[in-house]
């Protein structure tokens, strides 16, 4: 299963370098700018339950959390915005068709893609809409904001990028296959990877395409930054590394079966669910050698998380798994009674999930 880049595909990643002090975004996508999905510590999460409440419809994609409210989208087309403390909802709206990514934040205002091709621009205080743009296909991609200009791509094979303040576009790429991974701004450049595995680099600004390269295999999670190093997997079960730097890759590993999630980044240590149902920890310090694999009942959706010494993920089996980042033992599981696909996010000593039918919880 051995897969080599292409030297264009690594003159790309050289820009990456910029991530940590480039991205404005308010809230880092998965816990950073560089989405590690290392959260900072708050507590011993136990795996009792806190609270519950029950959106309509499932909930497929992590909530954020801004301050002290959860926002999260619901496959029942409504946005919620909650008190992470108690579950207590402070608004919902309905944004006309399913949510199936992560919302972002930044000034003030919350933006969500739907099923149904639209984009809103909420106002975060009281969801009250302040834009809408209308497309023609289904927005699966968590947008991307910063500097004012908000990056999505689209289940028709585009990305775009919008004005943050009135939803006007300014530019949009295409491309012969979908975009279902978040856009990754860099500087003065824009990173991307498709389901046909082409991972390009566009300029923020037009749009225009300035380097492109086949991985290989289809490009459907999020690449994670640290350090200097890039690492990002695909449906090939590769997780590669690349340090930006010097422009070279520094190796390679791979698994029995495809990487089905992001990637977590904790000390030496690199985590990543599979579709066989394999959560893995690699030595990323040792060229990716394989520390240790947890098997769960099913593939793994959940996008890992990381506090502490332990690392988190939901199920197929409708379990939230605690493991030590060690070891790989597992310390507790909490049965949240439905098939779980979205990462969980851990605020202040609490785990924040949503499962399939629509539930959304916190465990202290």
């Amino acid at each position: 299963m051995k897969k080599t880049f292409g030297t264009v595909l690594v003159a790309l990643l050289f820009s990456l370098f910029a991530v940590a002090a480039a991205s404005a975004l308010e809230v880092g996508y998965r816990a950073d700018k560089g989405r590690s999905a290392v959260f900072a510590p708050g507590g011993v999460v136990r795996g009792e339950s806190a609270w519950t409440f029950n959106a309509e419809g499932g909930v497929t994609a992590s909530p954020i959390v801004v301050g002290s409210t959860l926002y999260v989208g619901s496959q029942g087309g409504r946005v919620y915005a909650l008190e992470a403390a108690t579950g207590r909802p402070f608004w919902s709206v309905s944004v006309g068709g399913s949510v199936s990514a992560s919302p972002a934040f930044a000034d003030g205002k919350l933006f969500v893609g739907t099923d149904s091709g639209a984009v809103f621009c909420l106002n975060a205080a009281d969801g009250r809409e302040l834009w809408r743009y209308g497309g023609d296909w289904s927005f699966r991609a968590s947008p991307a904001v910063v500097g004012g200009v908000v990056y999505i791509g689209d289940l028709g094979g585009t990305v775009m990028a919008l004005n943050a303040s009135s939803g006007k576009p300014l530019w949009s790429f295409g491309s012969d296959r979908w975009f279902s991974a978040s856009p990754l701004p860099a500087g003065d450049l824009v990173f991307v990877g498709g389901h046909g595995g082409r991972f390009s680099a566009l300029e923020a600004a037009t749009g225009k395409e300035r380097w492109g390269s086949s991985t290989g295999g289809p490009l459907d999670v999020s690449a994670s930054y640290r350090d200097g190093i890039v690492y990002f997997g695909g449906n090939g079960g590769c997780l590669y590394a690349v340090q930006v730097f010097k422009v070279i890759p520094l190796w390679q590993a791979c698994v029995d079966s495809g990487i089905s999630t992001a990637i977590a980044l904790s000390g030496n240590r690199a985590f990543f669910g599979t579709y066989d149902g394999g959560l893995y920890a690699l030595d990323i310090a040792a060229k990716g050698n394989i520390l240790w694999r947890f098997a769960a009942d099913g593939a793994i959706l959940s996008d890992p998380a990381v506090e502490g010494d332990r690392v988190y993920f939901g199920g197929a089996d409708g379990r939230i798994h605690a493991l030590h980042v060690a070891s790989g033992q597992e310390l507790w599981s909490y049965d949240a009674g439905a098939e779980i696909v979205a990462g969980p996010v851990l605020w202040k000593g609490t785990l924040l999930y949503g499962t399939t039918t629509g539930l959304v919880g916190a465990l202290r």
